[in-house]
């Protein structure tokens, strides 16, 4: 019983430390309820696979914000359906929130930032497996105009006030991206923990501090009030992970066959989001509740990318990191709790079933790049 004593404290913690611990991935706003899934079925759908999932329900955990368009994708256009899923998509307000429902076992499978879900293996939840990501990147540091120069290089920082949301992805990123520099997190840089990024916004626009971590839709959200965004996460981690699709080990064993249905869905959906950009922002404007021009902005503007490739050495990397910044303890090998093959399946079905599509030819290059 002292593993159920430590959740109680330590993810309460963490749903404390970070409004949305959503790896600066998450939206303050509100979602909108999800809306139903078309019928029509697509061209590359796999019904052979689908016939042999369970038929069980399958609950999707999701943070309403755009890092999360591949789950919008696939439920509005009927891939999960078509792929054999019984799909509900359940929103939550944090990272924390979604993995204490994974772990309770009400969700099967939820995107829920990097550092979270490492924080959560590193102090004991030895069950949650990462299967998968929704995308990466998509975080930034933001400053007034006139400060813009002085955060070009990294050594800049030193002697600044920085505002951050501590665990969340962009927070956890530019940590490392100082420890690496040379950069000692306590004597060169005064680092300001607020509740959440909008809370870092104001701060930097009062001035209260130099700079400040956030992330989609935060950083459009400050350009629109007169901020800059200096910096992005990607300059000190090129391509980093954020949010890591999340599961219950013992679930992926009984459940093979709806994971890999689950991975089909989501592959389709992010060859649509890459050939549909018009649907796609329809789609995301049903879940994530902000101006229009913000989600284009975030979904098609550079700064978010949008994946569902698990990137293995991404996370390896991201797990060292945390411990060069002490956000973890262990000195185990992440690698035991991440498993690429499911979503190596699912490509691979559809790569054999679309041979010539030039979306799933790349996609498996970039899965062997990221995860052999």
């Amino acid at each position: 019983m002292k593993k159920g004593s430590w959740l109680k404290k330590g993810i309460a913690s963490i749903g404390v430390l970070s409004l949305v611990v959503a790896a600066g991935c998450s939206s303050s706003s509100e979602p909108a309820a999800a809306g139903q899934p078309k019928a029509e079925a697509t061209g590359d759908s796999s019904a052979t696979e689908a016939a042999a999932t369970t038929g069980q329900d399958f609950k999707i955990g999701y943070l309403p914000a755009t890092i999360d368009t591949l789950f919008f994708v696939a439920q509005e256009e009927g891939y999960f359906k078509e792929e054999g899923l019984n799909t509900e998509l359940i929103p939550f307000g944090n990272s924390g929130e979604g993995l204490n429902a994974i772990k309770a076992g009400k969700l099967d499978v939820g995107a829920f930032g990097t550092a979270a879900p490492l924080s959560f293996i590193d102090k004991g939840a030895s069950d949650l497996t990462i299967i998968g990501g929704a995308g990466g990147k998509g975080n930034g540091i933001i400053a007034k105009p006139e400060l813009e120069n002085e955060f070009q290089d990294i050594q800049g920082f030193k002697g600044k006030k920085v505002a951050t949301v501590k665990l969340s992805n962009g927070d956890a990123v530019w940590r490392k991206g100082l420890v690496d520099a040379g950069i000692d997190l306590e004597k060169d840089v005064e680092i300001v923990e607020l509740g959440s990024p909008a809370e870092v916004l104001q701060s930097v626009k009062k001035g209260a501090v130099d700079a400040g971590i956030v992330w989609a839709p935060f950083m459009e959200m400050a350009k629109e009030q007169g901020l800059k965004v200096v910096k992005y996460t990607d300059d000190y981690f090129p391509g980093h992970p954020c949010c890591r699709q999340v599961a219950l080990s013992e679930n992926l064993k009984e459940r093979k066959d709806d994971y890999k249905a689950f991975f089909r869905a989501l592959l389709r959906a992010e060859k649509f989001y890459n050939e549909n950009k018009e649907e796609t922002i329809e789609h995301i404007a049903k879940y994530v509740k902000t101006d229009r021009k913000i989600i284009e902005a975030d979904a098609y503007g550079g700064d978010l990318l949008i994946s569902a490739d698990p990137n293995k050495h991404g996370v390896e990397e991201y797990w060292e990191g945390m411990k060069k910044i002490d956000y973890v303890q262990s000195e185990e090998n992440i690698d035991k709790n991440i498993n690429t093959a499911l979503y190596e399946e699912a490509l691979n079905a559809l790569v054999e079933k679309n041979p010539d599509d030039a979306f799933y030819q790349k996609t498996l290059e970039l899965f062997k790049k990221q995860n052999s």
